[in-house]
């Protein structure tokens, strides 16, 4: 087990590298920086200037490697205005973190249940009512139910904040359901099609005969084979959460890395993207990794290969 995670984790530093010089060149096609900073009354002659003094004159390859070489410090630079990019980082990513773990939470706890209860009532009217809340769950646009909630739940009911996160666990209840209800939608679905596959399985029959309790077989003899494909699901929406749901933090005005991504996307602070892009990275990774080891420890065929391997 030693040995694979170790290998995961080297397997992002190449991915690192690539993307670093994707997103770098990229963010050099979208505009002069320059002209951005030295705002719309520069003459010519200051613009040059500037650009020779942020270095933006070097060749492409040469800019990359400067980066690279202070990233390799921990130096991941400063933005367009001077402010630190690792630090901006590290302010925003706990707010993603927490809008991440409650959308996921509610996910779970609404998706999970609802899903079993679709597969054991297969074609009959309580799945197809579920089904087509599912569908519906994934049709909604997010940012027309960030709309909808803040209207019904902040603007008429006035029981929840509007926006932003000075309110506490009350300001993320809103964010997070909106978040959560889409995810909720794949993973019930996901759930649902994962248990028929196990829910007529030979040896649920045999545990059927020997006198165990239906709710015993289909929660844990059932459910644990189709953890799988649950976690997968589960593991690949919780990555996405974490790399910032911009559609959500823009609506919700939440203070997190998409937001402040999106806003220097467009202020062409090619920085702060970059590093930003990066570290997220990281995160991401680093849930994709947990994922991965998850498998192992529900299904004993994963982690006896893995023991093989390092032994």
């Amino acid at each position: 087990m030693g040995k694979y995670v170790l290998k995961r984790i080297l397997t992002i530093i190449p991915m690192m590298l690539v993307l670093s010089f994707l997103v770098f060149w990229v963010m050099s096609l979208t505009g002069d920086p320059a002209s951005t900073l030295a705002g719309s009354e520069a003459s010519a002659e200051d613009i040059e200037l500037l650009r020779e003094s942020m270095g933006l004159n070097d060749p492409l390859i040469v800019r990359y490697f400067r980066y690279l070489s202070g990233v390799l410090h921990g130096d991941f630079g400063q933005g367009l205005y001077g402010n630190d990019v690792l630090d901006e980082f590290l302010v925003r990513i706990p707010y993603t973190i927490q809008l991440a773990c409650a959308s996921m939470f509610i996910t779970v706890i609404i998706a999970i249940p609802l899903g079993i209860i679709a597969a054991v009532r297969q074609n009959k009217l309580t799945d197809t009512v579920l089904s087509s809340i599912a569908i519906c769950g994934i049709s909604i646009p997010g940012f027309w139910l960030g709309l909808m909630l803040i209207i019904v739940f902040a603007v008429q009911l006035r029981w929840l904040p509007t926006s932003g996160a000075t309110d506490g666990f009350r300001s993320i209840i809103l964010p997070a359901f909106c978040a959560g209800i889409s995810n909720a939608s794949l993973v019930m679905r996901m759930t649902r099609s994962s248990m028929i596959d196990n829910l007529n399985a030979d040896f649920l029959r045999t545990a059927r005969a020997k006198g165990v309790s239906e709710r015993m077989v289909i929660l844990k003899h059932a459910l644990k084979n189709a953890l799988i494909p649950i976690i997968t699901i589960v593991g690949s929406q919780f990555s996405i959460l974490m790399g910032g749901t911009v559609v959500v933090e823009s609506v919700f005005a939440w203070p997190g890395v998409g937001s402040y991504l999106i806003t220097s996307i467009r202020s062409n602070d090619y920085n702060m993207v970059t590093g930003f892009v990066l570290l997220t990275t990281v995160f991401i990774a680093g849930v994709l990794l947990v994922v991965d080891i998850l498998y192992a420890f529900v299904d004993p065929r994963i982690k006896a290969r893995y023991t093989t391997k390092v032994a």
